[in-house]
């Protein structure tokens, strides 16, 4: 997709193990026996499979270690899910991207990253309006989409740390939920690290990116 100077160039980064891979027993054979009866949705892949948590969150290790790297010596570094592919547009095969720069050139001068809303609420996004975790943590809702999110490599770091350290603090209470629970949370406690947009479609996301 990329032309000229942002020509397409492909860092394979191998392990042999899933970050965070470790938790997986304990997910297993504690929280889900805890947690799973309080949960809204005791059914969802997050509390039935001890890795899938555990895969959501590894995430953020992952993109931290594409920062650490910089192999492009680039400002903006963006997740996304393998799985996304299925909601960008056919055009943006044939196109350059970005093909504006108006959006990343506004993440970069304000030190941001990108995160699209989901199912947040009015509410949930009111930062005057304390929440607890318990509020949140249990709910599999996808609060805001964790499958495109990214912007300026500092504010990119701060946020996955943030996250993860949401995620810690899940299992130490015996509690577990997915990382757009987490990565929401995270952007509560740090605002001024996201640049947050409601965006009505997967495919949006991508193309407020590509070529706002």
């Amino acid at each position: 997709m990329r032309r000229g100077r942002l020509a397409a160039k492909t860092i394979l980064i191998e392990r042999d193990y899933i970050p965070l891979g470790e938790f997986a027993n304990l997910i297993e054979t504690r929280i889900f026996p805890i947690f799973r009866p309080k949960m809204q949705h005791p059914q969802d892949v997050t509390n039935r499979n001890k890795l899938y948590s555990i895969v959501n969150h590894a995430k953020m290790v992952w993109i931290s270690e594409a920062i650490a790297l910089d192999p492009f010596h680039t400002k903006t570094f963006f997740w996304i899910d393998a799985g996304f592919s299925r909601f960008l547009r056919k055009e943006h095969y044939s196109r350059p991207f970005p093909s504006t720069w108006t959006a990343l050139n506004m993440l970069i001068s304000s030190n941001r990253a990108f995160v699209s809303v989901a199912r947040a609420s009015y509410e949930d996004l009111n930062l005057s309006r304390e929440l607890q975790l318990t509020d949140v943590v249990g709910t599999n809702k996808n609060f805001v989409r964790g499958n495109f999110w990214g912007g300026h490599c500092d504010a990119v770091r701060k946020l996955a740390a943030q996250t993860l350290a949401i995620f810690f603090d899940m299992l130490s209470r015996d509690m577990i939920d997915n990382e757009q629970v987490s990565l929401f949370l995270a952007y509560r406690k740090q605002p001024e690290l996201v640049s947050l947009h409601k965006i009505e479609s997967e495919s949006r996301s991508f193309d407020y990116i590509a070529s706002e």
